[in-house]
């Protein structure tokens, strides 16, 4: 486990898989990692601020499993697999920390 930084800033902690590439067949969803632990609960390590118009055309449900990520403007993106979660009157995705990635994802089949 290590520090996750994705352009001089600290998303989270993690693996960084560069040559595990994450499943292609997930949802892709762009997410503010800055945005992370808003709810105030201790240990909260939810994103909070991502495309929700995207989500809401995949029809979410809980615990609908996703791929969020932020890209550099390069082709290069930093992300990782994520469940959706009810919050309040909206959603949230809890990420699963051992599926960091960063480098250049291929195009999905879809």
């Amino acid at each position: 486990m290590r520090s996750v930084q994705y352009n001089g800033r600290l998303v989270g902690t993690g693996r960084v898989m560069a040559s595990s590439i994450p499943d292609l067949s997930l949802p892709r969803l762009w997410c503010d990692f800055n945005a992370c632990g808003w709810s105030g609960d201790a240990g909260d390590d939810c994103y909070y601020a991502f495309d929700k118009q995207a989500l809401a055309t995949l029809d979410p449900t809980e615990g609908m499993r996703v791929f969020i990520y932020d890209d550099d403007g390069d082709g290069n993106v930093m992300g990782c697999e994520g469940l959706i979660e009810r919050h309040r009157d909206s959603w949230r995705i809890r990420p699963d920390k051992g599926t960091w990635f960063q480098g250049r994802l291929p195009e999905s089949a879809d």
